[in-house]
């Protein structure tokens, strides 16, 4: 956690110091402007999780190339370097230690998997290198002070569906992966919830998991009006599936903010008889200059649309751009102050500030699917 006001002092103390040195030797500074950035992206580009990891790199290269070809960032120029994590712990820390050892990355972009940016946190810490990612769990909040993310914490996306269960269910069962987001985001909505719905279960199921049909014939059975499901948008199309082949109730289903994905919304509306209701950051204001330039550099450079963390690949490039432009420096730990300054930052997704904690602090939305299509409500 950081004191925003001692930041800001100190930054301005190093920006004396800095002008002097400039003044004293103008000659190294050509030679300095010359160097490039390199800018580690650990995403996952196979696996389950790929999807998410894809969707990240187009808005990250896209921000690149406008970047670049606009002179850089102070004069130099970013080159991107890419890690598959596969979504995978493990893979994760090994190519983390390798953009870090090897590449001598200066900054870090990902993970999008919450429990590899908490194994992966320790190594970022050691090493001074900022890290922005966009994992949910809440764990991530205190991970540490190098730890960024542009995309909102469980807290927002599981408490404003918790809120909503709590007034319109009765009798529930809470089903979650078996990771840091799972546990985090029911944990969080089993406290919101608490005293206010009867929980009927409460399940975990492995990450691996595709084939629901055993806890769907442990629970079919059961008295409840509503079904939790802290899972991937993959997991939950399984889960639906196997739901409706099985014949389970059609009662309200609360997801998570990642069920943003039309594969599986199309497959809500067209097939599942209640209703589904998750969180999701709500959309940026349309009239906001960085808005628009995003959406119509993005269709003209990919031929589509943005879809979910598109514009938040993008934002992250972005952010460390105006970081060092606020600190006039490169260098790791300032630019970590730099990011701790962003208020009312606008980006492609909106404008966001980031709090002392290294959390995004943006506009959340509760949005509900059924036969009708897809609407906001909250």
């Amino acid at each position: 956690m950081k004191n925003k006001g001692l930041i800001i002092a100190l930054l301005a103390l190093a920006v004396l110091v800095a002008g002097y040195f400039v003044w004293q030797g103008g000659a190294n500074d050509e030679v300095s402007n010359k160097e490039v950035i390199k800018i580690g992206v650990i995403v996952p580009l196979s696996g389950e999780s790929a999807f998410w990891g894809q969707n990240i790199k187009d808005g990250i290269e896209l921000a690149k190339d406008k970047i670049n070809k606009n002179g850089g960032i102070k004069g130099r120029q970013i080159i991107t370097i890419y890690e598959d994590t596969k979504g995978e712990p493990k893979t994760a820390t090994n190519a983390v230690n390798k953009l870090i050892n090897t590449d001598d990355i200066s900054y870090i972009i990902g993970d999008v998997i919450s429990s590899n940016i908490l194994a992966i946190a320790p190594i970022v810490e050691k090493n001074t290198v900022p890290l922005i990612g966009f994992g949910e769990s809440a764990e991530i909040t205190n991970a540490g002070d190098y730890i960024f993310r542009n995309w909102n914490s469980a807290s927002s996306d599981a408490a404003i569906t918790g809120k909503f269960a709590a007034e319109n269910s009765k009798t529930i069962i809470l089903l979650s992966r078996n990771d840091a987001f799972g546990l985090s985001a029911k944990t969080i909505f089993k406290k919101v919830v608490n005293g206010k719905l009867k929980i009927i279960d409460d399940i975990q199921f492995d990450t691996e998991s595709n084939d629901f049909r055993s806890i769907i014939s442990l629970i079919k059975n059961k008295s409840y009006d509503a079904i939790y499901f802290a899972g991937f948008h993959k997991e939950a199309m399984e889960f639906l599936s196997q739901y409706i082949e099985m014949g389970g109730q059609p009662v309200d289903i609360y997801g998570v903010s990642s069920w943003e994905e039309q594969t599986l919304i199309e497959f809500i509306e067209q097939n599942y008889p209640g209703t589904v209701y998750y969180g999701y950051p709500k959309p940026p204001d349309s009239t906001l200059a960085e808005v628009i330039e995003f959406r119509s550099l993005f269709k003209q450079t990919y031929g589509k649309s943005p879809e979910i963390l598109n514009d938040n690949g993008y934002d992250a490039v972005m952010m460390y751009k105006k970081a060092i432009e606020l600190v006039g420096s490169f260098e790791q730990e300032k630019v970590k102050d730099g990011l701790y300054l962003l208020d009312d930052f606008k980006g492609a997704t909106g404008e966001f500030s980031i709090d002392d904690n290294g959390d995004v602090q943006k506009p959340f939305g509760l949005k509900r699917i059924n036969s009708k299509g897809v609407k906001w409500i909250q």
